[in-house]
C-alpha cells in the first residue's frame, strides 16, 4: 500500500469512527429531569407574621434512593435505577424543600425555613426528619415513611412522631409519579404540623 493510500485509509477509519459515535449519541435516550411539586408560597398579610420560627433539617433519606437517578421499586427485594430519568437536584434537597413548603401552608405556621437559613431569625423549634422509605412504583403508587423529632430551642421536651403515607399515581409516566410523591410528602408535613406548637 502506498503512502497516499495509507493516509486515505486512516482518514476513512477516523470518519467511520466519528459516524459511529454520532450514531450512538443520536440513539441514546434523552435524559428527563423531574422535581417534587410544591404548593404556592403562602401570602403573608403582616410584615412580621406571628407563630413560631420552624427550621426543617437535617433530613436524611435511604442510601438506595440518595442519588440523582430515579429508583423504581419492582418488588419487595428488587429495584431498578433509571439512567435517563433523574431528579433535577439531589433528592435530599427536594424532600427538605418540599417539607418546608408544605409546613408553611399549615395554619399558624407561616415562618418556616430550612436549617441554616435565617429568613425569620433563630428557630424556636427544629424538625429533624429521617425518611425511612421513599418508594416509587410506576403507574401504581408513591410511598413515603418518615419519623421525626421536634426539638425546642428553649430546652423543652423533645417530641417524636412517625407516619407512613401511600399515594396512588393518577395517570401514567414519571411526571405523575413525581406528583404522587409530592402529595405523599404533603401528607407527612400535615402529620408533623399536628404536633408543632402554634406559639413560640
Amino acid at each position: 500500500m502506498s503512502r497516499i493510500e495509507s493516509r486515505a485509509a486512516k482518514r476513512l477509519g477516523v470518519l467511520a469512527g466519528l459516524l459511529l459515535l454520532m450514531a450512538a449519541c443520536a440513539s441514546s435516550p434523552r435524559v428527563q429531569y423531574f422535581t417534587l411539586p410544591l404548593p404556592p408560597a403562602p401570602t403573608v398579610q403582616s410584615a412580621t407574621p406571628a407563630g413560631p420560627v420552624v427550621a426543617v433539617g437535617p433530613v436524611s433519606i435511604p442510601e438506595t434512593v440518595d442519588r440523582a437517578h430515579l429508583v423504581l421499586n419492582l418488588s419487595a427485594s428488587r429495584v431498578e435505577v433509571l439512567d435517563d430519568v433523574r431528579w433535577a437536584q439531589p433528592l435530599r434537597a427536594e424532600v427538605s424543600r418540599g417539607l418546608a413548603a408544605h409546613l408553611a401552608q399549615s395554619p399558624g405556621l407561616p415562618r418556616v425555613q430550612l436549617l441554616g437559613q435565617a429568613t425569620f431569625g433563630e428557630p424556636d423549634v427544629r424538625v429533624v426528619v429521617d425518611i425511612l422509605r421513599f418508594e416509587s412504583r410506576r403507574d401504581a403508587e408513591a410511598l413515603i415513611e418518615a419519623q421525626w423529632s421536634l426539638r425546642p430551642r428553649r430546652g423543652g421536651q423533645v417530641q417524636y412522631g412517625h407516619a407512613l403515607v401511600r399515594e396512588p399515581v393518577t395517570g401514567t409516566g414519571f411526571e405523575a409519579l413525581a406528583a404522587a410523591h409530592g402529595r405523599a410528602l404533603a401528607g407527612i408535613a400535615r402529620e408533623i404540623a399536628r404536633v408543632l406548637p402554634a406559639e413560640p
